[in-house]
């Protein structure tokens, strides 16, 4: 297996009934980012930082797609 870093991590509930996904409560939907570079893997993280908000950027993203998600099921999501 190939090295890999975790860069960002985000997790959510989808609240949709039991018959639209796994029983009994929801599903857990998680978003991960890894550093996968063969080589120069030092400057990712590195290269990461000058993006300012990139950790905000990832999670407001998702929570975007969690709600888009959530409405098209008719149920309601949250980020955790």
């Amino acid at each position: 297996m190939k090295p890999r870093t975790l860069l960002c991590e985000c997790t959510g509930v989808i609240e949709a009934p039991p018959e639209r996904v796994a029983a009994p409560s929801g599903s857990r939907l998680t978003h991960s980012v890894y550093n996968v570079a063969q080589r120069m893997r030092w400057a990712v993280p590195l290269a990461n930082r000058f993006f300012v908000g990139f950790g905000d950027r990832t999670r407001d993203g998702f929570a975007e797609g969690l709600r888009d998600l959530a409405a098209e099921l008719g149920c309601a999501a949250r980020p955790e």
